[in-house]
């Protein structure tokens, strides 16, 4: 993990308030007004006062679980008593006031639900079996039923951009970077090799 890190609150949900009642009210002046609508209203659900956040595909791929859904992952939090939110700049992401032990708690909980399978249970040194083998501490009963504060209206928090948005491919701009992954992802390989070729030619000494 690098820093530094941000822990004042990231937004003035009063300002972001009145910015998303502005775009509802005035949608056909902005062509990627759902986009901003939805950005906006995942700001104003996010827990402002913690700054990182867990990812859902992150903790399954970590503990090779299966099967679990956003809406379970955070029942079990909710439910536990904890506060649950998404992450405005992460679809996957989930911000919750739970300390990492109570997030291991639930995930094992889904864990025994839902057990590996015997040939991941054997490979005891890996960081899974490691995690599932400790004994649950602050959360020992967990409810993964659909919690009540997630039946909220459905609004679309990440939109699509549509097809050919943003800046096209210029003209005539195919080269050999093209070729080269790494090169292709530089966006200054092309100008710079327009600059070399406009260099004189060196003269031996």
């Amino acid at each position: 993990m690098g820093g530094p890190i941000w822990t004042a609150p990231m937004h003035d949900k009063e300002w972001v308030s009145k910015l998303l009642d502005h775009i509802e009210k005035n949608e056909e002046k902005y062509g990627q007004s759902k986009k901003v609508h939805g950005l906006l209203t995942a700001v104003l659900e996010e827990l402002p006062n913690n700054p990182l956040y867990w990812t859902l595909d992150g903790v399954k791929n970590t503990l090779h679980l299966s099967s679990l859904s956003m809406e379970e992952f955070k029942s079990g939090l909710l439910h536990a008593g904890y506060e649950v939110s998404g992450a405005h700049c992460c679809p996957e992401g989930v911000k919750t006031t739970a300390p990492n032990e109570a997030v291991w708690d639930v995930l094992r909980a889904w864990e025994k639900k839902h057990p590996l399978n015997a040939k991941r249970k054997a490979q005891t040194q890996t960081s899974a079996v490691k995690i599932i083998s400790k004994e649950s501490k602050l959360v020992t009963e967990v409810n993964f039923e659909k919690h009540p504060s997630l039946d909220k209206p459905r609004v679309a928090r990440f939109v699509v951009n549509p097809p050919f948005w943003g800046p096209g491919t210029r003209a005539g701009s195919e080269t050999k970077d093209s070729e080269d992954p790494k090169l292709s992802s530089n966006p200054l390989s092309s100008e710079w090799k327009l600059l070399e070729s406009t260099k004189p030619p060196t003269t031996p000494s």
